[in-house]
């Protein structure tokens, strides 16, 4: 069974607070400095930058590299210090091709940054695919 954590969600990142944005990510460069990727199970296919030029606004995008072998895949951004309850994360999501999709999500840690710890929980499951448009996701 494949199954695919996607932790940023795919491809554009930004934390809202009484219009201060506190992260921004194009993944312009590759990896995205602060951010971390984590691979779990049996595939060697990390994260990478885009898929065939795959991008809703700028020249990139983080793609999670799928294979027929079981994995949790993790892009994981820098620490945010969350100061009220108005931050928003939110990101642009698309998949290329939902052959080998098992599992897209968001996770968020108060703890380490390293998903073996066990400090995660999800906050964002994808509920449908979209393989035709980018849609902008929103998470409170």
């Amino acid at each position: 069974m494949k199954r695919i954590i996607t932790l940023v969600g795919i491809l554009f990142l930004g934390c809202f607070s009484e219009a201060q944005t506190t992260l921004v990510e194009g993944f312009e460069t590759w990896p995205p400095t602060g951010w971390e990727i984590f691979l779990e199970g049996d595939s060697t296919r990390p994260w990478r930058q885009d898929f065939e030029n795959i991008s809703n606004t700028g020249a990139h995008s983080a793609d999670s590299n799928i294979s027929n072998n079981q994995m949790d895949n993790w892009l994981v951004s820098p620490a945010i210090n969350v100061i009220n309850a108005n931050y928003e994360l939110k990101f642009w999501e698309i998949y290329e091709d939902i052959s080998f999709y098992d599992k897209s999500s968001v996770h968020i840690s108060t703890g380490s940054n390293n998903p073996v710890d066990g400090n995660y929980g999800e906050v964002y499951e994808a509920s449908s695919t979209n393989t035709a448009n980018w849609e902008q996701r929103t998470i409170d």
